[in-house]
């Protein structure tokens, strides 16, 4: 996308919508929000200003400094997709009369214009227990893939898409057709997978869409709309229908950070043996021994104070900066990428192991155990490799090794100190990161002054 057709995007109201949730988001130190009358609001306000004197500065330097991660970001495949769910004529691809596709077409204006209106249609999808929210993940997982410019981001996102999505024993597998398309095409990795994505948007627009638009509607319509009518099929014309969905393959097979592979030959991430027991009670917190696996007895021994709730004091007290670690992956990764630039593989080690360790926090009662046990052997991967590098890892690594995951009814305590060591490594960086950001933001306006709270 160049800058002209960024431009044509803003009158876009649907687009402006994501694209103001975006840059206010809290990873960012400097927040912009575009009104429809060519103003903004910021957040700090920088100095004094007409609007109309700084618009097109304003809207270049977003494009410049926030687009790039933008167009990677799950919000941006979350607008295309809603953009897609907006726009599809239901009428022409199922037998229904012209007067009930015209009420359908209102209803999908009703619960689709909107940013907000879209979390709506996932809790539709999960309420059905029927797979339709993983199809959904699977393409904002995918979007973020083929987006992503570093390799290492990519293998590991390439990794959380074969065991979630394509694992036939994962909780959160796509349908049976869909991975047997997978397996079937001879193409590149991500020509393989954007195979897939077709089936899968398919399913998305033909039989998720007419449903969710059934139980919006009045009760007597429901005998009017005739399921069956819906191919389950891909759409035959995908020109139409994928257009700006998901770019041409070849963008991806030339992409210079990122090989042009035929086959599934990505260095797989090395797996440490775990032992299941599976006639032990699921989460249990006592082992073998009759002790907690994860006792916080052994603080004394180490000189480590750091209870459980030292732990919730002091993520309180950092929420603004924890919410904005959690949002960087969200965002496509301006504060990583940061790190990157000053190859600071410290703080970029820092960052992806303390989000490791989070997912898994924010999942541990929620997780089948074969999740957990996924978690904890990537935890334990990257431990070993890194064990000088991500601060507490040499001090607590055999206490991390003797975690029985299975049995813990919460959180590691040695995982929550680990993370509060990594906060600490990181605040300074992040600091720096978003004074940069202010700072670039008001050389460009050519301004000097600034008010930072």
């Amino acid at each position: 996308m160049d800058f002209d057709s960024f431009k044509r995007l803003l009158v876009d109201e649907l687009f402006v919508d994501h694209l103001n949730k975006y840059l206010s988001l809290p990873i960012f130190g400097q927040r912009i929000v575009i009104k429809s009358n060519r103003t903004f609001i910021f957040d700090p306000q920088p100095f004094q200003y007409q609007f109309e004197d700084i618009y097109d500065e304003v809207i270049h330097w977003i494009w410049n400094h926030r687009c790039p991660y933008f167009f990677a970001s799950r919000l941006y495949a979350q607008y295309k997709l809603t953009r897609l769910l907006l726009t599809i004529d239901l009428l022409k691809t199922g037998q229904i009369d012209a007067e009930l596709a015209k009420k359908i077409r209102r209803v999908q204006k009703e619960n689709f214009s909107k940013m907000s209106k879209f979390s709506s249609f996932c809790n539709f999808l999960g309420s059905c227990n029927s797979g339709g929210k993983h199809l959904v993940a699977f393409y904002f997982k995918l979007h973020m893939f083929l987006c992503n410019k570093n390799y290492e981001s990519a293998v590991e996102i390439l990794h959380q898409i074969k065991n979630e999505f394509l694992d036939e024993g994962s909780s959160s597998c796509l349908p049976k057709e869909a991975r047997i398309e997978y397996e079937r095409q001879q193409k590149s990795i991500a020509g393989r997978l954007i195979v897939v994505c077709k089936h899968v948007i398919s399913r998305i627009s033909l039989y998720w869409l007419p449903r969710y638009v059934l139980s919006k509607m009045d009760n007597h319509h429901s005998d009017d709309l005739d399921f069956a009518s819906f191919s389950r099929e891909p759409m035959k014309d995908s020109g139409l229908v994928f257009v700006n969905l998901l770019p041409p393959e070849s963008d991806y097979d030339l992409q210079p950070d990122y090989p042009n592979q035929k086959t599934d030959d990505l260095p797989d991430k090395p797996i440490i043996p775990t032992v299941v027991r599976l006639n032990t009670p699921y989460h249990s917190d006592i082992g073998d021994s009759g002790v907690d696996s994860g006792s916080e007895s052994d603080f004394s021994q180490r000189n480590i104070s750091f209870s459980h709730s030292d732990d919730l004091e002091y993520r309180t007290k950092m929420i603004h900066f924890r919410n904005s670690l959690l949002s960087d992956k969200f965002a496509a990764g301006p504060f990583l990428s940061y790190l990157q630039k000053f190859s600071d593989k410290e703080g970029q080690l820092c960052l992806r192991f303390w989000m490791q360790l989070e997912m898994l926090r924010l999942n541990f009662q929620s997780y089948h155990q074969r999740d957990l046990l996924g978690s904890m052997n990537s935890i334990l991967v990257t431990c070993k490799y890194h064990t000088h590098l991500i601060p507490g890892v040499f001090d607590l690594l055999n206490d991390i090794e003797r975690l029985d995951i299975l049995r813990l009814m919460t959180f590691p305590w040695q995982f929550r100190y680990i993370q509060k060591l990594c906060m600490e490594e990181l605040y300074i960086k992040w600091c720096d990161f978003i004074l940069t950001g202010i700072i670039g933001y008001l050389k460009i306006l050519d301004k000097t002054q600034t008010y930072l709270a």
